[in-house]
């Protein structure tokens, strides 16, 4: 039996008949200061993982129907709580909808945890010294102390309310665990103690905060993963949710900040070495979890949220190929920004259904029942298995309507939809890990120049069944004179005819002989009545309007 000594005192170990590899042995030992703990550890073992003790129910707990995960972000806690159950009283919304498993957020701000942790700080159990200097932070916090009040008082918190409503309904809870989050950057001190007593074990310094357009501003505060009681801590938490909490799983979200090491700072990619930690490190978590799980005599999955497309993963140090070569993984989900179009799902499917892996593409923000259709149409004609929504439930009334249809796709097969492609989001603290946009593209005077179109509805199929109503084709230019320039538009090679222009965009009705499913060439050439013109011409935008015949 490997044991724990967490913070607290309090000792946690591997359920019964849970056998710890050889040099895995991990022990932590409280020094009474909450949040604080020592570590001696050895990451060992570089073999591929074993399939977890519950393996002949293990197929069937990880394909089960998962049309929608919703990850909840616990915001709640900053709402009035008078009983338990008001927290998950916007949760509850999602009752008669598509949404079979709810990913609760194990933290709220940086490594304050939403459940009655032995590991690591409560949210609401103390505020962080300077907190006087940030407008807003005295008044969140007595919101946090008091809602967490509310529930430890009752010998509840947020997590197990959330675990016990979803069971409830049947449907499944995991626990999301976002990895390196950094909001200590823009406050004028750490959150947490542990972080107060071992500032070198961050990305950075805090004189970086003050670096302009330099992502450093935001990630000096992030933890280095190439510190061994990073890691160290990252498993002990692990261990204490999956050993204390009846969660059906858990997952590592690697979005939730995209920096891992000091390269990624230094705008370089992971080195080897650093890959290799990180596997490591996710050999060690499934031994752990493998662990757990074999005294409750149930399977206890592990997810993980990854990039956009495997070379962004690499460049962070995620080896998701190996984790998934390895069986490290049960579930994977890709993508986390506004890139919808962008992610390359067909990539990841291959990848991970050679491994019996299922996998889900993050929808981030509702954008409206056509758009959150059009998104869901074409990721799973590419193989996801359901959609992931990040930073939904912020007008639950509203996007319940497509709650109940997102995430299937015989329901939403002949349903009205938009396409539209995605554009630059280059926030500082993404940048780093975006694919190349689909728009905008710059026309120059004379040459032909391409663009991708999109889509998951198969339209030659649907006008053969005469489901299909109209079909249009929409392109938003920019320093473009409809008076006096001229443009020539083909898709799939057929010109396109009969422009009507609304200011700076231009439509086309489309043949239904034109467009074919997944991606659609569009050529363009432009003639300019002053090819010196300084200001550039540039396609914005890229769209597809789908009405479909209404019963």
């Amino acid at each position: 039996m490997v044991v724990c000594w967490m913070a607290y005192g309090t000792m946690l170990g591997v359920a019964q008949g849970g056998e710890a590899p050889r040099n895995s042995q991990t022990e932590l030992s409280g020094n009474n200061v909450p949040g604080s703990f020592q570590v001696g550890t050895l990451d060992g073992g570089s073999g591929v993982a074993t399939a977890g003790p519950q393996a002949k129910n293990r197929g069937e707990a990880v394909h089960r129907r998962r049309r929608v995960i919703l990850n909840d972000d616990a915001g709640m806690l900053f709402q009035p709580i008078s009983k338990p159950e008001d927290f998950v009283s916007e949760i509850a919304t999602t009752i008669d909808t598509n949404v079979d498993s709810i990913w609760l957020s194990s933290m709220i701000g940086a490594d304050l945890y939403v459940y009655d942790c032995k590991v690591g700080e409560r949210a609401g159990e103390r505020i962080y010294p300077g907190h006087e200097q940030q407008q807003g932070a005295a008044e969140a916090f007595e919101k946090l102390r008091a809602n967490m009040k509310v529930m430890l008082d009752a010998g509840t918190d947020p997590l197990r309310e959330v675990i016990r409503f979803g069971h409830r309904h049947g449907k499944e809870v995991f626990a999301s665990f976002r990895m390196n989050m950094i909001q200590d950057s823009w406050r004028p001190n750490f959150q947490t103690q542990w972080k107060r007593d071992h500032p070198d074990w961050c990305l950075g310094v805090r004189e970086m905060a003050d670096l302009e357009d330099d992502p450093r501003s935001l990630y000096w505060s992030g933890l280095d993963f190439e510190k061994s009681p990073v890691r160290d801590q990252r498993v002990a938490v692990i261990r204490d949710i999956c050993s204390r909490y009846d969660v059906d799983g858990m997952e590592l979200d690697f979005w939730r900040w995209p920096a891992f090491f000091k390269t990624t700072l230094e705008g370089k990619p992971a080195e080897p070495r650093q890959v290799e930690i990180m596997n490591k490190f996710m050999r060690r978590v499934r031994r752990t979890m493998n662990g757990i799980e074999s005294g409750r005599k149930r399977p206890l999955l592990l997810a993980v949220r990854v990039f956009d497309n495997e070379e962004i993963s690499l460049k962070l140090g995620l080896d998701a190929r190996t984790w998934l070569r390895e069986g490290l993984i049960d579930i994977l989900v890709v993508g986390g920004t506004y890139t919808y179009y962008s992610i390359e799902t067909e990539k990841w499917v291959e990848m991970a259904h050679a491994r019996d892996v299922p996998v889900y593409v993050c929808m981030y923000r509702p954008k409206g029942i056509e758009r959150d259709r059009a998104r869901t149409a074409y990721h799973m004609s590419r193989g996801a298995a359901g959609m992931y929504l990040f930073n939904w439930l912020r007008d639950p009334a509203e996007e319940n309507a497509a709650l109940r249809e997102i995430g299937d796709k015989q329901l939403i097969h002949r349903k009205d939809k938009h396409y539209v492609m995605s554009g630059p989001f280059k926030t500082l603290g993404f940048r780093h890990v975006l694919p190349e946009h689909l728009v905008p593209v710059r026309l120059e005077h004379g040459e032909w120049r391409t663009a991708t179109l999109r889509i998951g509805d198969d339209l030659q199929a649907a006008a053969a069944e005469g489901a299909l109503a109209t079909s249009t084709f929409q392109l938003t230019l920019q320093n473009f004179s409809p008076a006096s320039d001229r443009l020539t538009v083909q898709l799939n090679g057929h010109s396109l005819e009969g422009p009507a222009w609304n200011g700076m965009q231009v439509s086309f009705r489309v043949d239904d002989r034109v467009l074919v499913l997944h991606d659609n060439q569009i050529t363009l050439l432009l003639k300019r009545s002053d090819p010196q013109a300084d200001l550039p011409v540039e396609v914005t935008g890229v769209e597809l309007k789908i009405d479909y015949q209404q019963p």
